[in-house]
C-alpha cells in the first residue's frame, strides 16, 4: 500500500486492448495474478475509467487522478468493514489519506477476555440545579481548601500545583454537586461484531455485489442463486428490513443484471450504515408531532433502517391513479383477438426465399 505514483486506469486500458504490459504497470498485473484484492477500488464501487473527484488521491491545480492504493488478499479483505478516502488539507501534500478499519482477528489473533465488554465510568454534573446560593458555597469551600493544601505543601511545578487544584476541584464536585454516574462501553470485541447479524448481512452484500461484477464470480452466481437469494431474503427478515427489488426473486435473469447492482448498492449502503452506526438513542416524531427519546437497542435499528430505506420518498403501497390517466390504464377494447396468430406461423428462410425470388426474374 502507499503511493504507486502509477495509475490503474492506464494499465486496465492496455490489459483490455491486449496488447503488451509496460514494466511500470508490472506491479498491477502481479497483484491481479495472485487475486489481491484494490480495498477502495472495490468497497466503494470506483470506476476507474470514469474516475469522480471524490474517489480522486492525488490533485493539483489543474487535474486530479488515483495513484495511492491498498491492496489486500482475501482473507484480510474479508475482515474489511469501512475503507475511506479522506481529503486532506494541508500545505505539506497533495494527497489524500487512505483509511480502511477491519477485524483484527483476521491480522492479529486476539486473547479471549473474560468480559466482553471494557466499561468505562462517566460523571455528568446537573450544574443547572445550582442557585446563586450553593454556587457561593463551593466557591468558598474551595478556596479554603486550596489555602490549607497550599499551606501544608509548596509546589515546586506547575504540574505539581495543577494536581492540587485538580484534585480539591474534583473532590468538592463530587461532594456537593447533584451527579449522575454512566457505565459506558470505550471497546467493543471484534469478535462481537463479526458475530451480529448486522455483519453477516454486510458480508454476505460483498459476497454477491463482488459475484455480479466479476464473470468469474457470475457464473457462481448464477449456480447457487436461489441458495443465495433464500439466505438473504432470511437475513432481510430477520432484521426487519422490507424491500421490494428484483434481486429477491428466485429465477436469475441475465437482461437484470444492471437492475441488480443498482439494487445490490441500496442493500449494501443499508448494511454499511448498520454496521458502522453505534447509536444508544435516538429522537423521533409521534402522531401528533412530539419528539420522543427512543433507547430500545431494537427498535433503534428497525426505525435507522425503515428511514434509510424510505428517505428519498418512495413508499411500496397502493396509490391512486390520478383522474388525467385512468383512460390511458384502462384495458383497451378495440385490439383484434387475431393480433398475435401470425407469431405462431413456422419461421421462414429468408435466404431460400431471396433465391426464389431471384429465379423467378
Amino acid at each position: 500500500m502507499g503511493d504507486f505514483n502509477l495509475r490503474f486506469d492506464r494499465y486496465e486500458k492496455l490489459k483490455n486492448k491486449r496488447v503488451r504490459i509496460k514494466n511500470q504497470f508490472s506491479i498491477f498485473k502481479y497483484l491481479e495474478n495472485h487475486e489481491f484484492i484494490d480495498v477502495h477500488k472495490d468497497f466503494l464501487n470506483i470506476d476507474d475509467q470514469n474516475l469522480s473527484k471524490r474517489y480522486s488521491t492525488f490533485q493539483n491545480y489543474s487535474t486530479f487522478s488515483q495513484i495511492d492504493y491498498m491492496w489486500i488478499t482475501n482473507n484480510l479483505y474479508d475482515g474489511v468493514i469501512k475503507a475511506k478516502i479522506i481529503e486532506y488539507n494541508s500545505l505539506d501534500t497533495d494527497h489524500s489519506l487512505l483509511s480502511m478499519r477491519f477485524i483484527r482477528n483476521n491480522v492479529i489473533f486476539q486473547p479471549i477476555r473474560t468480559n466482553k465488554n471494557i466499561k468505562a465510568g462517566r460523571i455528568k454534573y446537573l450544574y443547572e440545579d445550582l442557585d446563586e446560593d450553593s454556587k457561593k458555597m463551593i466557591i468558598d469551600m474551595t478556596e479554603k481548601e486550596l489555602d490549607v493544601r497550599l499551606k501544608n505543601y509548596t509546589p515546586t511545578n506547575l504540574d505539581e500545583k495543577w494536581n492540587i487544584y485538580n484534585h480539591v476541584i474534583a473532590t468538592i464536585k463530587k461532594n456537593h454537586i447533584k451527579h449522575k454516574e454512566f457505565k459506558i462501553v470505550v471497546d467493543k470485541e471484534d469478535q462481537d461484531i463479526k458475530n451480529t447479524l448486522e455483519y453477516r448481512f454486510y458480508r454476505y452484500i460483498v459476497y454477491i455485489r463482488r459475484g455480479l461484477k466479476k464473470a468469474k464470480g457470475l457464473e457462481q452466481i448464477k449456480k447457487n442463486w436461489k441458495k443465495i437469494i433464500r439466505n438473504l431474503r432470511s437475513i432481510l427478515k430477520a432484521l426487519e428490513i422490507n424491500v421490494d427489488f428484483y434481486i429477491l426473486s428466485y429465477y436469475f435473469r441475465i437482461v437484470l443484471i444492471d437492475t441488480y447492482l443498482k439494487e445490490i448498492e441500496e442493500l449494501f449502503s443499508v448494511a454499511y450504515i448498520s454496521l458502522n452506526t453505534e447509536m444508544d438513542r435516538l429522537i423521533v416524531q409521534d402522531q401528533d408531532g412530539e419528539d420522543v427519546l427512543i433507547t430500545d437497542e431494537n427498535q433503534i435499528k428497525v426505525l435507522v433502517a425503515n428511514h434509510f430505506q424510505n428517505c428519498a420518498g418512495s413508499v411500496n403501497c397502493e396509490k391512486e391513479i390520478p383522474n388525467e390517466w385512468i383512460n390511458e390504464y384502462k384495458p383497451k377494447e378495440d385490439i383484434l383477438e387475431s393480433i398475435y396468430d401470425e407469431v405462431l406461423f413456422p419461421v421462414i428462410n429468408l435466404q431460400n426465399c431471396q433465391k426464389n425470388q431471384l429465379s423467378s426474374y
